[in-house]
């Protein structure tokens, strides 16, 4: 939105009100003055920000969405909001994609308002039904990485963020993560985890890793090295006369571990059983990543997408945190809910929850987006500085999102009346002082994708 545009509606030049005359700080005290249910334009827009030695300049970090229902211009920016988690809830055709979509792609365009020598964070985009592709024809081909995993392009499970990671305590971490995915019953777990444990252990031993960093350079374990090594024990096992107790245990988890494991060795789901095709942290030399998940199964998707999230949480605190507010990294999934359902007790802690506690500090911004709040648990809710929702047809879901983030009442009307690309908008500012604070928004997403592109989309 052109900045004049902008400043003729922030001192009330572009409608007639009969309150127009009054001065602009009354408006933003007061905007009910105005006949608005919703904050000032200054915070639904806030397109200027003042630098540490007193300029104004363009704020990079505004991404614009669209316009509300009084024809505002709405941006979602992590600087004024509590934590830069956001949440879409939507179903099918209510926008929560073609947000994104915008979302997106209205950050890399905002590249032009960077000063020299700095850069846009790079936004990596996991993809489970390949509707981000679109992305790729409004972004200059050398700054786009589009990996179709499981089909040209793969991910070792077990690859560190960092090579000054040490090996041992990062595959300690990846077990709880590989069995959650394993589904494995409670009695079969502590057999399965135990064989699993043994088999990393001591592939990690066979590849040199020790205390000594030195060591870490070398290239990690793999899951279908994992899978071989427990096919060597099931024949070792098998060729003996007779077998000791704890051996019979072993051999029943292994056997247990290993007809989990057959269904993610063959393509398409070998996608994270192999060596990585590209070294990961390459990916950040891209603006725009975009991971196509597509062909894998959905418990495949499910364990990609915890993982990922696992992984960007080590990288964060392997970087460490920022010295001042930025951010270093947008991760967007969509259909995230294997992040959201509610986690089983005595489970690793969600890494979700760790992004969403500190996550500001080490600059991730993390974009999710789910079909339906039943989806999400309700611990869940408060995780997200926004929550954004549209066409949310039951009753009982309304309900469920409504006491989540203590709306008003009046928005279960809003939630169920809400059209085809309008979303409502439920923001943890930062700033509490100004007036409707903590009111909902709607806003009608601008989707200028759909004129730019000739695809379906």
């Amino acid at each position: 939105m052109p900045l004049r545009v902008y400043e003729e509606q922030e001192g009330g030049g572009e409608k007639l009100h009969p309150f127009n005359y009054m001065p602009d700080d009354v408006v933003y005290r007061l905007p009910h003055f105005m006949g608005d249910e919703e904050p000032p334009l200054r915070v639904l827009y806030p397109l200027v920000y003042v630098t540490k030695d007193g300029r104004e300049i363009i704020d990079p970090l505004t991404i614009y969405v669209g316009r509300t229902r009084t024809n505002k211009p709405f941006a979602y920016n992590p600087r004024y909001v509590v934590n830069p988690l956001v949440l879409i809830v939507g179903t099918p055709g209510s926008g929560k994609t073609a947000t994104m979509e915008t979302m997106i792609y209205n950050l890399l365009r905002n590249q032009m308002f960077l000063e020299k020598g700095q850069r846009i964070p790079p936004i990596v985009v996991v993809d489970p039904e390949g509707e981000y592709h679109v992305l790729k024809q409004l972004v200059d081909p050398t700054d786009v990485l589009h990996l179709t995993l499981g089909r040209h392009h793969y991910i070792n499970i077990f690859d560190r963020p960092s090579k000054t990671i040490s090996p041992l305590s990062w595959y300690m971490r990846m077990l709880p993560v590989i069995e959650k995915f394993l589904y494995i019953t409670p009695a079969q777990a502590a057999q399965a985890y135990r064989v699993l444990k043994l088999a990393i252990l001591e592939l990690a031993k066979n590849r040199g890793f020790t205390a000594d960093p030195a060591t870490w350079l070398r290239d990690d374990i793999t899951l279908a090295e994992v899978y071989d090594w427990l096919q060597d024990r099931i024949n070792d096992y098998e060729n003996k006369e007779k077998l000791s107790r704890s051996e019979q245990i072993l051999y029943h988890g292994a056997l247990t571990l290993s007809s989990r494991l057959d269904q993610w060795m063959f393509p398409p789901n070998d996608a994270f059983s192999r060596r990585s095709s590209i070294n990961l942290t390459e990916m950040f030399k891209y603006k725009l990543v975009i991971l196509d998940t597509r062909g894998l199964s959905r418990d495949l998707n499910n364990l990609f997408t915890y993982w990922i999230t696992t992984w960007v949480t080590g990288l964060m605190f392997e970087k460490g945190p920022l010295p001042t507010f930025g951010v270093r990294l947008v991760l967007v999934i969509d259909e995230a809910w294997a992040l959201l359902r509610e986690e089983k007790r005595g489970e690793e802690e969600n890494p979700l929850s760790v992004l969403a506690r500190r996550g500001r500090k080490y600059g991730i911004m993390m974009w999710l987006a789910t079909q339906t709040p039943e989806d999400v648990d309700k611990k869940m809710f408060s995780l997200f500085g926004a929550l954004v929702a549209g066409n949310i047809p039951s009753d009982e879901m309304v309900n469920r999102l409504v006491e989540s983030r203590g709306m008003p009442e009046r928005f279960k009307d809003e939630l169920k009346k809400t059209k085809r690309g309008e979303l409502v908008w439920s923001v943890n500012w930062s700033d509490k002082d100004f007036p409707m604070s903590g009111v909902p928004i709607s806003v009608y997403t601008d989707y200028p994708i759909r004129n730019l592109v000739q695809v379906s989309v």
